[in-house]
């Protein structure tokens, strides 16, 4: 079942200050502070037999008018699809003894390659603190440059864009020190680049509430250029490997790559605003559910086709289902436009498919944003 709110504005705008204090270390820019652990909500989600939920929620805005425009949606939940299913995700069991320091990145110019980090918070004791883990990661095509937040969330890259961004937002990062290391690797599965940097500690006592931290490379006018196809970034935790990110890398992009400002895989889901709360990409067999939820901006003309594809560690096809974004008008856009799926957790068959599972979201049937996670 699929339900849909529509909500014309000419604006919104949500400002979040996250960032206090600052220190400069060598290449590395550290940002923020400790904080307390904040207390999970518990959200009750509504039957909808076997299948899941998309919703989406959308404002409109015209420079031409502000009048509000009504949607409505049917129900359309396939149990196959037109898209491939077919996995690029590769993994790699590369030692990381040759990729722990950092190396220099094949380039044609003199730019330095720079990685840095950013976090929140008051202080507080560990006594409070919720589990360690991946709130939220991503590729993207930039970063803003005050919070250090991803710009333009995709996994599909030109080879005319100047940088891919690998992203990552750990939350509850207990004491001591931690290192994080990104492994870049080519289509042809060998380490193009690889960068460190340390979470430096917190305290005795203390946690770092959300620490984020990214890493990237050059494209155009670099040798990434010349190297198309699926790329990967691993990224190691004190020397394990937590994460695997995924990219294409192609010599052009599709008109419709609509402009990704934020997405999240949870789960909870807020029923009001429907939002995620306590992003999270490791999933426990015991929740009820887990969300995934895109947030596009600047949606033009005509409607748009978004389709979710669930994919389990096995990388066989688990579920998929589509919703379209409907066509804002003639000369208007969307201003910001929402979508979620989901799929049930507990007492059902994904439960017992434990490891990294992967959601691959296409717009117009073009692949442009893979959702790794885990279900432990």
């Amino acid at each position: 079942m699929k339900f849909k709110h529509g909500i014309s504005s000419l604006i919104a705008i949500v400002v979040i200050v996250v960032i206090i204090g600052a220190a400069v270390t060598g290449a590395y820019l550290f940002l923020g502070t400790k904080s307390a652990a904040t207390t999970t909500t518990s959200q009750t989600t509504t039957s909808l037999g076997s299948s899941s939920a998309t919703t989406s929620s959308s404002s409109q805005s015209s420079e031409l008018t502000s009048s509000s425009s009504s949607t409505s949606s049917s129900s359309t939940l396939s149990s196959s699809s037109a898209l491939s299913t077919t996995s690029t995700s590769a993994s790699s069991s590369t030692s990381l003894a040759s990729s722990t320091s950092s190396t220099s990145q094949p380039s044609t110019s003199t730019s330095s390659q720079s990685s840095s980090t950013s976090l929140t918070s008051t202080l507080s004791s560990n006594s409070s603190v919720l589990p360690f883990s991946i709130g939220d990661a991503t590729t993207a095509l930039g970063l803003n440059s005050s919070t250090t937040a991803p710009i333009n969330r995709t996994s599909f890259f030109s080879i005319n864009d100047s940088q891919v961004v690998s992203w990552v937002n750990f939350t509850n990062v207990p004491s001591p020190s931690h290192n994080v290391t990104f492994v870049w690797f080519s289509p042809q599965k060998s380490i193009y680049y690889n960068q460190s940097v340390i979470i430096p500690d917190p305290g005795a006592g203390s946690f770092w509430t959300s620490y984020m931290v990214y890493d990237l490379i050059f494209v155009s006018g670099h040798q990434a250029a010349q190297m198309t196809g699926t790329w990967e970034v691993d990224i190691y935790y004190n020397g394990t490997k937590l994460l695997t990110q995924t990219f294409t890398l192609n010599a052009t992009v599709p008109t419709s790559r609509l402009t990704i400002s934020d997405s999240a895989i949870s789960a909870t889901l807020n029923s009001t605003s429907k939002t995620l709360i306590n992003r999270s990409l490791s999933i426990s067999v015991n929740d009820p559910s887990v969300y995934t939820w895109v947030n596009f901006t600047y949606v033009p003309s005509p409607s748009h086709n978004v389709t979710f594809v669930w994919l389990t560690p096995q990388k066989t096809l688990y579920f998929n289902t589509s919703i379209t974004i409907p066509d804002p008008g003639a000369g208007k856009f969307w201003y910001s436009y929402s979508v979620y799926d989901d799929i049930f957790v507990q007492g059902h068959q994904a439960a017992q498919m434990t490891g990294t599972w992967e959601i691959d979201i296409y717009v117009d049937g073009t692949l442009i944003l893979r959702q790794p996670f885990t279900i432990q």
